[in-house]
């Protein structure tokens, strides 16, 4: 996390993080949920009600909707306030947003980029990382 973040403190007994994590790696897990692709090949069931028999995949994907936005949010924001407190060491995500600001370009879209692509780094990158 470190490498991506700069320095982020977490701790072990974190539940918010923790929480995250297992939900991430219960997802991964499993393969995905398959009932998540419901949607993309019936485009129609969008508009079920989630309360009808049947409609279950929308609870899952409402979860794994949840937990990648957290997934990639909670970590982002700790290392923006540590930036802000001048504590952060260098990292990915610290010279993105230094880039971004050198150039003038870091608006709200660059910084959803940022976080996703600060998410996908730290995702595929080894666990001692």
């Amino acid at each position: 996390m470190e490498l991506v973040y700069g320095k982020v403190e977490i701790s072990d007994r974190d539940e918010t993080i923790l929480a995250i994590a297992r939900t991430m790696d219960g997802i991964g897990r499993d393969g995905g949920y398959p009932c998540l692709t419901i949607p993309d090949n019936i485009p129609i069931v969008r508009w079920i009600p989630s309360s009808l028999p049947g409609a279950g995949f929308k609870s899952k994907a409402d979860v794994a909707k949840r937990a990648t936005i957290d997934a990639r949010e909670r970590p982002y924001k700790m290392a923006r306030a540590a930036m802000s407190a001048g504590a952060a060491k260098t990292s990915f995500t610290h010279a993105c947003i230094e880039e971004a600001n050198a150039r003038g370009l870091l608006s709200a879209e660059e910084e959803d980029d940022i976080k996703i692509m600060a998410a996908m780094v730290y995702r595929g990158a080894p666990k001692q990382l």
